[in-house]
């Protein structure tokens, strides 16, 4: 093998370059090992050509693996329930969405002839996912995260159904325990 650098012979250990640094960056062409203070040593060789085909497996490995598709599936009974997930509408149910956070999501269902429901969803990290396994979990081509919700709705009574004394008397009760409550 022949190097760019000094002029085809083969560089071992305590050879030299001219007392200088290759054109090339550090590194001499065809050989894979790198010049320190002047000199090429059999050990730098090993260790570039570890740390490039360590770098070529990445690289290869990225290209044909993929990112983990993390999904949120909702679903309701009754189906059919409008959703929206903190603040934006993203279709009835039952649907699935891509998400890129873990954590708590608001989440609201709206049906007709059912009470809106306003709660909150847990997207909880799997351990794959935490800091080291997830550079593997990333290059691993059909990676998945799925989390799935389910929700009951109530069906909504009707207001002549509805018993207004008792709604009134409600509304009194409070008044009563917040009076004198000041906010700030």
């Amino acid at each position: 093998m022949q190097s760019a650098v000094d002029g085809g012979k083969m560089l071992g250990p305590g050879h030299r370059v001219a007392g200088k640094w290759p054109e090339s960056g550090g590194v001499v062409v065809g050989l894979g090992a790198m010049q320190l203070g002047g000199r090429y040593t059999a050990g730098m060789k090993l260790w570039t050509t570890k740390i490039l085909t360590a770098t070529g497996l990445f690289a290869l490995a990225s290209g044909g693996g993929g990112c983990v598709q993390r999904t949120i599936s909702i679903t309701s009974e009754p189906a059919g329930a409008l959703v929206w997930l903190n603040d934006e509408e993203v279709g009835r149910t039952p649907v699935s969405v891509p998400f890129r956070w873990y954590g708590t999501y608001d989440v609201r269902l709206e049906k007709d002839g059912f009470e809106p429901k306003w709660t909150t969803g847990e997207a909880q990290m799997p351990w794959w996912e935490l800091p080291g396994p997830d550079l593997v979990a990333e290059l691993l081509p059909g990676a998945e995260s799925n989390v799935a919700w389910h929700y009951e709705l109530t069906a909504e009574v009707p207001a002549a159904e509805q018993d207004v004394p008792a709604l009134i008397g409600r509304a009194r009760e409070m008044r009563e325990a917040t009076r004198g409550f000041v906010a700030e």
